[in-house]
């Protein structure tokens, strides 16, 4: 075992993670049981599954768990090895860190199950020669005791690799009371212990004490060494953020899992089937995991189409799963990279998707980075493209989109370019890395004006298949004006996030060129004090009312939410004008019991219904079985040009691609008789207008009741 491995905190307790199936659940309990003195005495802090808070992501909060813990009790039994998720998610990623000797995994055997082989023959097991703990059906307490005297030997001798913990009185005997905070002396002379001897003797009071005073001499001597001993001091208030957390090839999904469905579930466990395939670098298998699961979910839907006892939760289910773009993601990396081991001389391009992968407008994007990857990879032998690509989460969070961004630019060599991000204040901190690491950047969400200048992108490596705030805000005032002469209009933003404060920007310029309006007044989304009732004077005196929200962006839902309330609080008779931000399922969702055709107008890049649309959307319906909306579009858009670079055999290099994307020109792949083309700001030439929208209610014939849903302004085709 790595002694390295196990440097935390002198005094505190050692973590043991339960890997377990759940009808195992029963002789769990009674471990923990067994393993109560341990608890009570502070030598571990036990975890598992049932622990988890609500409303966490349990997937995530697992793998953090795993990855911190010192002790992993893997509990076998016949239900433990079937499970797809314990064998091949949790004991993989236990495994690996065993063998780096980070951790220490101890199998338990549970039940008679055929449990020796390959990785589990290769580690000592509990009770003694491996004898199961329920023999002929009977719980044996003798077992029981000897799995716990076990356990606590392995506990013995890891903390005789650090300070002794002692014992805390505990007022409640039956409750486990977590380690307390370590003093000041002890933080201070386990910093010095690891700094001057990487912890290899211990220290008493007293010495600790004179190791102090010393340094206190050293400090006043010396600024240089007073600066670099309080850079070792300083405490971590941000901790730094796991990036393996937020990025996949295929070994782990980063989408919202969402609520656990019945009719989902087999699904889901061929889904996780596929993922541990694809970590222990089976590709063909994992390529054959992830085509059936579509397959399967294609012929639910398609029967559920003839047969009438087909029930609709299990096609909504099917729907859901063929709706999910990381099944067509991971299922075309493992065929890229098993189409590069089959022939070596093909080469493995990759490409990187960043954007906020629990969000519904990050899976719009992931959409459309899937369809156009699937359609490279999977076609004849001879014209194939061998594609693969880096899911990155960056979670509408700009420190999260710094750190992702970094690592893609520095130590993601083999990426060559990224479609992302979404939200413009994300794109504006890691549009930073990735400038210079000299990595082109599509974006297919980030609107906010003259993005390079403001974000410092001094390598000119941002470019987009959306139009800017700019382009947004003419086209929202160009139809004002059409509607009210002379508009006065009050503005409900966030001036506190770029996206939102940049709209605001040009919608004033646009609005009040010439005088063709005024903005009368501009309220903060954002604002403490904010109440709808004390701003009912300004809404009065305007005709036309603009709400622009950020992109969910700053850490809440505060601005959404309240842009909401704006749009319900406001008269019947006033023009309300939306972000794309508002273009959302979420809104249409909230706002449901509200007439709204004709009266809020949002402005997008993308309609499916927009004249020459068809090209993109006829497929996209039949890849996705359902519309897609301009989020989907724009990410498609922006992988085809890259597509098409990669092709021409010529730039297949960062510096290459990034400079042959300032001269791009071509049709584009999501309008007929458009061309796709950028400027020197690295904004799409072509792309002076958008496509306006409007929430109607459609009658659903297969649900028989209203749905409501963004169509085109004055169309009756939706």
């Amino acid at each position: 075992m790595n002694s390295r491995s196990f440097s935390g905190v002198v005094d505190e307790a050692l973590k043991v993670f339960f890997c377990y199936s759940r009808k195992d659940e029963k002789l769990r309990d009674e471990l923990v049981s067994h393993l109560a003195h341990l608890i009570k005495s502070r030598y571990i802090t036990i975890w598992y599954d049932r622990l988890i808070e609500p409303g966490l992501n349990w997937q995530n909060e697992i793998e953090d768990q795993l990855r911190t813990a010192d002790i992993v009790l893997l509990l076998v039994s016949a239900d433990f090895l079937a499970s797809n998720y314990c064998y091949n998610i949790e004991m993989s990623l236990a495994l690996d860190r065993h063998n780096r000797g980070e951790v220490c995994v101890i199998p338990v055997i549970l039940r008679h199950c055929d449990w020796k082989y390959q990785p589990l023959s290769n580690l000592q097991a509990l009770p003694r020669n491996g004898k199961p703990v329920i023999c002929k059906d009977c719980l044996k307490d003798d077992s029981l005791t000897d799995v716990a005297k076990g356990i606590r030997r392995v506990v013995e001798g890891l903390h005789n690799k650090r300070q002794p913990v002692l014992p805390i009185p505990n007022e409640n005997p039956d409750r486990v009371v977590p380690p307390s905070e370590p003093s000041w002396l002890n933080k201070i002379t386990r910093r010095v212990k690891i700094l001057l001897f990487r912890r290899r003797y211990r220290f008493g009071r007293q010495v600790g004490l004179t190791i102090i005073s010393l340094l206190v001499i050293l400090l006043i001597a010396s600024p240089l060494i007073s600066e670099l001993f309080f850079f070792f001091l300083r405490p971590n208030s941000q901790p730094t953020i796991q990036v393996e957390k937020f990025i996949s090839f295929g070994e782990k999904s980063l989408l919202d899992p969402g609520q656990v469905k019945p009719a989902k579930a087999k699904y889901d466990y061929a889904k996780e089937s596929g993922m541990g395939e694809f970590k222990k670098e089976h590709y063909k298998k994992a390529v054959e995991i992830f085509n059936k699961i579509r397959e399967d979910a294609k012929s639910v839907v398609e029967r559920s189409r003839n047969d009438a006892s087909a029930t609709n939760t299990e096609k909504n289910a099917a729907l859901e799963v063929l709706k999910d773009p990381e099944i067509l993601i991971f299922g075309n990396n493992a065929q890229a990279r098993q189409n590069h081991i089959n022939r070596p001389e093909s080469a493995l391009y990759t490409i990187a998707v960043a954007a906020p992968t629990k969000k519904y407008a990050g899976s719009q994007i992931l959409l459309g980075v899937a369809q156009a990857q699937d359609e490279v990879v999977n076609v004849p032998e001879n014209s194939k493209l061998n594609l693969q690509v880096l899911i990155a989460d960056d979670g509408n969070d700009k420190s999260q989109a710094e750190n992702i961004a970094n690592e893609i630019a520095n130590n993601q060599k083999d990426v060559i370019a990224v479609v992302g991000h979404y939200a413009s204040s994300s794109t504006c901190l890691a549009l930073q890395q990735y400038s210079q690491g000299n990595l082109a950047v599509i974006s297919p969400g980030s609107t906010m004006f003259d993005i390079r200048s403001e974000c410092k992108d001094n390598n000119k490596v941002f470019f987009r298949t959306v139009s800017s705030t700019k382009v947004e805000a003419e086209s929202l005032v160009n139809y004002l004006l059409t509607k009210k002469p002379n508009p006065k209009v009050v503005v409900f933003d966030n001036p506190e996030e770029k996206f939102s404060k940049s709209l605001f920007e040009q919608f004033k310029n646009a609005l009040e060129k010439d005088n063709k309006g005024s903005v009368i007044d501009e309220l903060s989304l954002w604002a403490q004090d904010f109440s709808l009732s004390q701003y009912s004077k300004e809404i009065g005196e305007a005709n036309a009312v603009a709400v622009f929200p950020d992109g969910q962006t700053v850490g809440s839902n505060k601005s959404f939410s309240r842009a909401i309330d704006v749009i319900k609080a406001t008269d019947a008779n006033k023009l309300i004008l939306g972000a794309n931000s508002l273009y959302l399922q979420e809104t249409l969702n909230k706002l449901a019991d509200l007439q709204l055709n004709n009266r809020l107008i949002i402005a997008v890049d993308w309609h499916s219904k927009e004249t020459g649309a068809d090209i993109f959307a006829m497929p996209a319906y039949k890849y996705w079985y359902g519309d897609v909306n301009y989020r989907t579009a724009m990410a498609y858009e922006a992988t085809k040009i890259l597509v098409k670079i990669l092709e021409s055999e010529t730039k297949n290099d960062r510096s290459s691609i990034k400079d042959y994307l300032s001269t791009f020109s071509s049709e584009s792949s999501i309008v007929s008789g458009l061309r796709v083309s950028f400027d020197e700001n690295g904004d799409r030439n072509e792309k002076n207008i958008r496509v306006l929208v409007t929430p109607i209610k459609l009658n659903n014939l297969e649900q028989n009741n209203s749905e409501l849903k963004f169509c085109i302004v004055n169309s009756s085709n939706c």
